[in-house]
């Protein structure tokens, strides 16, 4: 479908509507794709029913029968992002620590997290083990960006240097590889095809991303030398021709790019780790940790949007005031996800007793664009009877924002309140059709 039509691509709503009878071999190109992706990259003890690993191996056949080689795509189109994912959450002790010997608060890695990630209990071994081979630097001598990097990037290169090497299953499996050959399977200086990981990355990108601001810059201009005719696909024409995108909306993405984007790749994939580790601390509920690491994203990369944001986020229960400053930093900067940074911005003017003014900032921003399907999020939600907050996965921001003004408005007797009340009935209607 094409990318300028009302309807956006969407790869998720695609999967969803396969049927719970039907095997991988009658679901279409984009449901395998992503439902690939989507084991892939998912811890295997989250991963619930109907993702099992015999699915994906079932999906990754019939993915390879339609011309696009699945074994490839796993390991180079998703195996970036698994690298991230695996690094990560398995350096996150050892990064924390780093943290706490340059500052003077005391983090460590949540219990509930040692808990909840037994599958990462290995990889956090492997990774402090390498760490202590390779360097004793590790210390409060050390520069907090060389450490942060130490940890983050170099250590991503050798999980890469893994999804390279290993088998698909073990790849599925999360299986973190021990012996006398595990030099050689996280040796970082492993040649790997460097074209061909770029040309899947884009491969996945088109057939699993939505929107071209989640995309890899590398596949916005893979994308632009093809539809030159300067590159061929390593898939069959009939692939790509599932998603046509507008040419003016991939200009004006790799423009912004080259404007407001950092050239340093290896500072980009750190913070991409970074990110990554601070959503798995918050939603531990350690959010000491998880602001601290929002901090040191703001500050190694400060023109980063959806940092300012997600420090805001971090920070509405602690310091609503100075998280306020953040979530209008990033709404005035341009932020992607505008409903979902409203509803923390009437958050803030809620805990600061502002109740008019999340009423006005949301009635603004209502007026002034309403996405036309769900928004999903992931927002605060109070708990009956406790003064403390919980993230929830919300099916979508536009209730959610609806829902908050209609409590705010009637807590104070305003004649708004019908109105927000009607927009959250009328949006709830639409998810019951």
């Amino acid at each position: 479908m094409d990318e300028h039509t009302a309807r956006p691509f969407d790869a998720a709503e695609a999967l969803i509507r396969e049927s719970a009878t039907s095997t991988p071999a009658e679901w279409s190109t984009v449901s395998l794709a992503k439902f690939i992706k989507d084991v892939a990259i998912t811890p295997p003890s989250e991963r619930g029913e109907g993702k099992s690993e015999a699915q994906a191996l079932a999906a990754i056949s019939a993915l390879t029968s339609r011309g696009l080689d699945g074994h490839a795509f796993v390991r180079y189109g998703v195996g970036s992002e698994l690298a991230n994912r695996i690094s990560a959450l398995s350096s996150l002790g050892p990064l924390l620590q780093h943290l706490s010997d340059h500052t003077s608060r005391e983090l460590g890695l949540p219990a509930e997290l040692k808990v909840e990630l037994t599958e990462i209990s290995d990889w956090s071994a492997l990774c402090e083990r390498m760490l202590g081979e390779e360097s004793s630097n590790l210390s409060t001598d050390s520069a907090l960006l060389e450490g942060i990097m130490k940890i983050t990037h170099d250590w991503r290169r050798r999980v890469q240097s893994w999804v390279f090497s290993a088998s698909i299953t073990d790849i599925l499996a999360w299986e973190c590889s021990a012996g006398t050959e595990v030099g050689d399977l996280f040796e970082i200086n492993k040649k790997s095809d460097t074209d061909l990981t770029e040309s899947l990355a884009w491969i996945s990108d088109r057939l699993t991303v939505t929107y071209l601001s989640d995309w890899e810059l590398k596949s916005l201009h893979r994308e632009f030398r093809w539809l030159r005719g300067d590159i061929p696909t390593p898939c069959p024409e009939s692939v790509m021709a599932i998603r046509s995108l507008n040419p003016a909306d991939l200009h004006l993405e790799i423009a912004s790019r080259a404007v407001f984007e950092s050239e340093n790749e290896a500072l980009s994939g750190t913070v991409d780790q970074l990110r990554i580790q601070a959503v798995q601390t918050l939603k531990s509920g350690d959010r000491s940790s998880a602001i601290a690491l929002f901090r040191v994203i703001v500050r190694i990369a400060p023109s980063d949007v959806s940092a300012k944001n997600n420090l805001g986020f971090a920070l509405i229960q602690d310091s609503p005031r100075e998280a306020l400053r953040h979530l209008n930093g990033a709404a005035k900067a341009g932020c992607d996800q505008p409903l979902i940074n409203l509803h923390n911005r009437m958050l803030c003017h809620q805990l600061l007793g502002e109740n008019r003014q999340a009423l006005l900032v949301a009635e603004q921003t209502w007026l002034n664009g309403f996405p036309g399907k769900p928004v999903p999020a992931l927002l605060w939600a109070s708990v009956p009877g406790g003064d403390d907050w919980i993230l929830e996965d919300h099916r979508d921001a536009r209730e959610a924002v609806a829902q908050l003004a209609h409590t705010i408005a009637e807590s104070v007797g305003l004649e708004a309140s019908g109105t927000w009340r009607g927009r959250a009935s009328e949006i709830a209607g639409e998810a019951a059709l």
